[in-house]
């Protein structure tokens, strides 16, 4: 099979199982319900993930045979058990109104994934100290502005596919196939998912699973740049210009995380507080509609993932 048959081949398989698993889920209820905060009006699957993770597994273990030198399991495990965090979210916490549980364990995934990567021998202990605690953050960052973006039809999953497709960039350019395959396959697969959330009115949504597989699936991929353990390495540790331009690549979501942090300590607001007054929920609310304001991040979003990629290769 050529790669771009495989290609389709994955696109196709994302749709197909995805299809299954939102009718599945409709019939067990395990839908997102409209509510306070919430602009839909009527239940929409949150499988969304789940379906994501076990395409883009199957099409990795496929294409593993091919590459053996494909780092599966260092991929699967992070988007598993982040799926899992915010699937219970889904299922069980959000209900319940724990927030802290999540972000505990959004904490803990963040320090499994860090030092899953990090190697100390060929760094200094400031550089260390500091790349440790930039992982660490850049994860929690990751997790947060993904799941937060995650408010308009197609916002998160498009704005995820624009980074995915940068980072494709960074590592096609540096002739990293074993890394550079598994994005194309997730931006593959994340292009099946959106064909059914971007309908009218969706037919599925991400769901926080499907965020925070998204959010850790691209922290892990970002963290593979400059701290692969044994494969070769183009940063040895990461400066002020590396993580800025990092931060670049996480785009609007991180934008909009800021403003939402920013705003709810000032108004004196829990953080973790549910609300329509994210920078995109505002801009909706114009004579722009949601539509075309998702089309104005996907656009913003585009060209600080590319400041961020050209500021990478800059460097290498």
């Amino acid at each position: 099979m050529t790669p771009v048959l495989f290609i389709l081949f994955t696109i196709f398989a994302s749709l197909l199982l995805n299809t299954v698993l939102a009718r599945f889920a409709l019939q067990h209820n395990w839908c997102d319900h409209p509510g306070n905060a919430k602009i839909h009006r009527q239940p929409v699957p949150f499988t969304g993930g789940i379906g994501i993770l076990l395409t883009w597994a199957g099409t990795l273990l496929i294409l593993s045979i091919f590459f053996p030198t494909v780092p599966v399991l260092r991929l699967l495990i992070p988007a598993t058990i982040a799926l899992l965090v915010g699937t219970c979210d889904d299922f069980y916490w959000k209900q319940r109104t724990v927030p802290g549980i999540k972000f505990l364990l959004q904490i803990v995934l963040a320090l499994f994934i860090s030092f899953l990567f990090i190697t100390h021998n060929q760094l200094s202990l400031p550089a260390s100290l500091f790349t440790i605690f930039f992982n660490i953050a850049y994860i929690l960052l990751a997790l947060n502005a993904f799941n937060l973006a995650d408010g308009l039809d197609g916002l998160a999953g498009g704005e995820a596919l624009i980074s995915f497709l940068g980072l494709a960039t960074i590592y096609g350019v540096l002739g990293r196939a074993e890394i550079f395959l598994p994005l194309l396959l997730l931006t593959a697969t994340l292009t099946g998912f959106l064909v059914l959330n971007l309908q009218r009115p969706s037919r599925l949504f991400l769901g926080d699973g499907g965020s925070h597989l998204l959010g850790a699936t691209f922290a892990t991929f970002a963290l593979l740049s400059f701290n692969p353990p044994s494969a070769p390495r183009f940063f040895s540790s990461i400066d002020i210009w590396t993580a800025l331009a990092l931060l670049l690549l996480l785009g609007a979501p991180l934008v909009d995380l800021i403003w939402v942090t920013l705003r709810r300590l000032y108004l004196r607001q829990p953080l973790f507080h549910a609300d329509r007054n994210h920078l995109y929920d505002l801009l909706a609310a114009t004579s722009l509609g949601p539509r075309r304001t998702v089309l104005v991040f996907w656009f913003g979003h585009a060209l600080l993932v590319l400041t961020g990629v050209t500021m990478l290769l800059l460097e290498v």
